[in-house]
């Protein structure tokens, strides 16, 4: 059920953005994508990030809270995720409104083996 309801949000968002010059439609659309992103990046679905980043997707999207998709999949230890995420050129170091990184966030939620593969890809903050 859930794959089908993300399907069916995919194809709304999809639709939203082929009327992009709306401006109500780019909001919409934007905060679904965003969503339907973090949903993925949190439940560890591989697949699904990479079609929406393939679709163009900017990795380094913000929230309303200025989180981006990697400190969601950072904190539930989505190594898979995170991976795809670096080589489609997330930023490792953002901050969010909070200022805490993927890195803080692994770190509060115990996320250990996290916390290792976030230092030695670069994260130092």
């Amino acid at each position: 059920m859930l794959k089908s309801l993300n399907f069916v949000t995919l194809i709304f968002v999809f639709l939203l953005t082929s009327f992009s010059s709306l401006v109500k439609a780019e909001k919409i659309s934007y905060f679904f994508i965003n969503q339907t992103l973090i949903e993925f990046a949190q439940e560890g679905d591989v697949g699904e990030v990479k079609s929406l980043i393939e679709s163009g997707v900017n990795v380094n999207l913000r929230d309303d809270f200025g989180r981006t998709i990697l400190t969601y999949a950072s904190e539930e230890g989505q190594i898979e995720v995170v991976k795809v995420l670096l080589e489609a050129g997330v930023d490792v170091n953002a901050r969010a409104d909070s200022g805490l990184t993927a890195l803080r966030y692994a770190l509060l939620t115990g996320q250990l083996e996290m916390v290792e593969f976030l230092l030695e890809v670069g994260a130092t903050k």
